[in-house]
């Protein structure tokens, strides 16, 4: 809940000195706001060893190989990243750019999750003996 509290506390000044700076210095908001996003990326990263611990631990329970569960986190960082980028060039202004990064981000998500498919068809084949 303390992390929460500094995300919104983080998340807010740097709205407020985006709105302060925009008349002045309107280039310097976006810098500001992608600043303002890697601090609440880092305030959240001491959380992603805790998602590490807990796949290693599920890898070890259920047997399945780290084939498995490595795309799944490489999907759903690509993912996130790719919508926080296109949440940035919106408001860069830049909304063509955002809807590619998504779309490309999408794609990537798709090839990425392609050896977890191939894992499901294959049990599927085994399955129904084809």
């Amino acid at each position: 809940m303390e992390t929460a509290g500094k995300l919104i506390a983080a998340a807010l000044l740097c709205c407020i000195l985006c709105l302060l700076l925009q008349k002045q210095a309107p280039e310097l908001t976006l810098a500001l706001c992608a600043l303002g996003c890697v601090l609440c990326l880092l305030l959240t990263l001491p959380f992603f060893s805790q998602i590490l611990e807990f796949l290693k631990k599920l890898e070890t329970l259920t047997g399945l190989s780290g084939a498995v569960f490595s795309p799944l986190l490489k999907t759903a960082a690509v993912g996130m990243l790719s919508q926080l980028a296109g949440a940035l060039c919106r408001d860069g202004g830049r909304q063509a750019l955002a809807g590619t990064v998504e779309l490309c981000g999408g794609i990537l998500c798709l090839y990425l999750s392609l050896p977890l498919l191939e894992l499901v068809l294959s049990l599927l084949q085994n399955m129904i003996g084809g």
